[in-house]
């Protein structure tokens, strides 16, 4: 009888479990449960009995008294994922819980329909409690290491949380122009200054910021011929009277040869270096600058070089022609000049050619009318060891090499003075000179022709540095933000300057920068850390290091600096079109909508186009899950034998990933548990026969007793 009782109340908490599971088929996150049953404890009629010599073992004979509750399960299997579309919908992939709380205590739900609450607070709408994670701060940074209490809420105060941004960086792309225009900085004049002659005015063509032309003129007058008296350097041995004409203003000055190179001097006669500077007037609305007109390039020296026709092969053609070409000039005389003609039978021989004991202004009546230069010649034949002229020997009747402006090296009648031309004739007798521009043949049978037209003395031009072009600037402005929020307009302009010294050896255009606010300059590529934009000859930005602009605001607002990106700029022949493409700050703005990643992290995003981290998401899992102890509602708490509870990121530590925009369904399969309540039921039945067959039997027994 007992045991058929047993039975049913087994049977009965069994149909009991499959009705809850049935009801809850629609509970979101619902867990199914289980029964197993035992056997309870059995009466021993009998003990066991070990094998004797004689006979063998018994068993025990015992005699069960029913069966018991053994256990009611929580299935932690997954359940399906259903799908809802709202972003405040949340469903665990994997293992693991959501951690909600009702200011005091914490629970644990696979339960994700989640909603805002009018504080901004995600909750449970069905029952209140809250969902619990990390909180994010102003920065957007989370820390994970707190502990998740009762209180961890986390707020999402849509409409009413603001953002600001501090600009740290700013990009610029973009083209620089390069065939744009570059403002003169130098003018420099070169070649050789010798009294004897006066050089014609050196017009140079400098330009502007924008491009325009000024044309300078150097013009030299007054030469004399090692200068005497106060003011005059100490070892001068030429000085001229220099005018510089700019733009139709004059500037006055006087310039002297002084070891070579040509310098100013103050009126006590020390030197002042090699230069000038004058001022330009901008034209067409370029600013005024200065430019430099550098003397140093002039010289004071003689270069005279000689070439011969003629060859011994491969076919023997004797010389008849020697030129001498180069700069002839007073201070500094050439050094003696040595060239190799061949006569008819091929055989070579040395001459040299010397100009000795220079002249200037020559007198007397065998000097040419205009002479302002003379020269004693000297022509040897070094290899035969015979002179063919020379002008140094009075007997010899030889004329010296004289200089007239407009005729150049000439030879004259030793009496008269007339102009004889610009050679010599080594055509007399060999041991024979003279009369006049004739000398020696070189040998027996070979006259030669000494060519001395393409002598000179002063040669001297002048060129300035920059060119004309298109626009050599270019404006662009980018709106950044200070720690307030407010917006500073900075505007950058680029000018094209000259490479110049110090720029990197494969740079072939540089271009300054500057930044300012309001028309007051704040950062320029002249600041410390910043430098100019050099260019290689591929228009490529050689140094792509970020630089740095410095903004103080007057509202407040923290001083700031923003890194200015400009690797991306390149300089080829185009229209400038450099402008800023991002910057990373951002004004003022109010959260408007938020989303939730897998891995729990619930970003914002505001009306200004920031977005920011506003909170983590937390989940736990347990080493024994089916441990939880159930508190309704879809919640569960922590038991003795759950385990505690291991708190993190969901993704993370084998928690699972959260999907946005869907719930879980309950895991009861309707199959299983239908197949289940049938077997239930014809246990229960079967045990009701139990209790009616024994009670036949009473009423056996009791009717014993009547029978008799």
């Amino acid at each position: 009888m007992f045991s058929g009782v047993s039975g049913l109340q087994v049977h009965q908490t069994d149909l009991d479990v499959i009705g809850n599971n049935i009801a809850n088929i629609n509970t979101v996150g619902y867990k199914a449960g289980r029964v197993t049953f035992e056997d309870q404890l059995s009466q021993t009629i009998r003990d066991a009995a070990s094998p004797g010599a004689n006979v063998g073992g018994q068993n025990p004979a015992q005699v069960g008294l029913g069966v018991m509750l053994g256990s009611v399960d929580t299935l932690q299997t997954q359940g399906n994922l259903e799908t809802t579309g709202k972003n405040t919908d949340l469903a665990i992939q994997g293992s693991g819980y959501f951690l909600v709380g009702d200011g005091s205590t914490v629970y644990y739900t696979r339960d994700g329909s989640f909603d805002l609450d009018s504080a901004g607070e995600l909750v449970n709408p069905a029952n209140g409690v809250k969902l619990l994670g990390y909180q994010a701060d102003a920065n957007g940074k989370v820390d994970t290491t707190q502990p998740i209490t009762a209180n961890s809420v986390i707020k999402i105060p849509v409409g009413t949380l603001t953002a600001v941004k501090q600009t740290t960086e700013a990009t610029f792309q973009g083209n620089l122009d390069a065939s744009s225009s570059l403002q003169s900085t130098t003018a420099k004049l070169t070649g050789n200054l010798d009294v004897s002659q006066t050089p014609p005015a050196i017009n140079t063509t400098i330009y502007d910021s924008l491009g325009n032309a000024h044309t300078l003129q150097v013009a030299f007058s007054n030469p004399v011929f090692n200068p005497t008296g106060a003011g005059v350097p100490a070892g001068a041995t030429q000085s001229w009277k220099v005018a510089l004409t700019l733009d139709g203003a004059t500037t006055n000055a006087t310039i002297y040869a002084v070891g070579g190179k040509f310098v100013f001097a103050n009126s006590s006669g020390a030197v002042l270096g090699s230069s000038q500077v004058l001022n330009v007037i901008g034209s067409g609305g370029a600013p005024n600058f200065p430019i430099t007109v550098d003397f140093s390039g002039l010289t004071d020296s003689s270069n005279v070089s000689d070439s011969a026709n003629g060859q011994n092969t491969p076919t023997k053609i004797t010389s008849t022609l020697m030129s001498l070409s180069g700069n002839m000039n007073l201070d500094n005389p050439p050094a003696p000049i040595t060239t190799t003609v061949y006569d008819s039978a091929g055989n070579a021989y040395q001459i040299q050619t010397t100009f000795l004991n220079p002249t200037y202004n020559p007198t007397g009546p065998n000097v040419p009318t205009g002479a302002t230069a003379a020269y004693d010649v000297q022509i040897k034949n070094l290899t035969t060891g015979t002179t063919l002229y020379d002008s140094t020997v009075a007997g010899n009747n030889e004329s010296k090499a004289y200089y007239i402006p407009g005729q150049g090296f000439v030879l004259a009648n030793t009496t008269t003075g007339a102009v004889l031309g610009n050679t010599i004739q080594l055509s007399s007798a060999p041991g024979t000179y003279g009369p006049n521009n004739t000398g020696a043949q070189v040998v027996a049978g070979m006259p030669l022709t000494v060519d001395l037209s393409k002598l000179s003395t002063t040669n001297t031009t002048g060129a300035a540095d920059g060119r004309t072009g298109s626009q050599p600037s270019w404006s662009t402005a980018v709106q950044v933000y200070d720690s307030l929020g407010m917006s500073h307009l900075i505007t950058f302009n680029f000018t094209r300057a000259l490479v110049g010294s110090g720029a990197p050896s494969n740079a072939a255009a540089r271009w300054e920068w500057t930044a300012t606010e309001n028309g007051q300059v704040i950062s320029s590529s002249t600041s410390a850390g910043n430098q100019a934009l050099f260019f290689d000859s591929s228009g490529n930005l050689i140094d792509t290091n970020n630089q740095t602009i410095n903004i103080t605001p007057t509202n407040g607002a923290a001083p700031f600096s923003v890194s200015i990106n400009f690797s991306n700029l390149t300089q080829i022949a185009g229209n400038s079109s450099v402008a800023a493409t991002s910057q990373d700050g951002a004004p003022m703005g109010v959260l408007q909508s938020f989303s939730i990643a897998q891995d729990g992290t619930i970003t914002g995003v505001f009306s200004n186009g920031q977005t920011r981290v506003l909170g983590q998401i937390a989940t736990a899992i347990f080493s024994n899950p089916g441990g939880l102890t159930k508190q309704g509602q879809n919640l569960y708490s922590a038991s003795s034998n759950s385990g505690l509870a291991q708190v993190g990121m969901p993704n993370q530590g084998g928690r699972g990933q959260i999907n946005v925009g869907f719930l879980e369904m309950s895991n009861v399969d309707l199959s299983t548990e239908f197949t289940n309540l049938i077997i239930a039921e014809r246990g229960f039945q079967a045990n009701t026969r139990i209790v009616t067959t024994v009670d036949n039997l009473l009423q056996d027994v009791i009717n014993l007793k009547q029978g008799g």
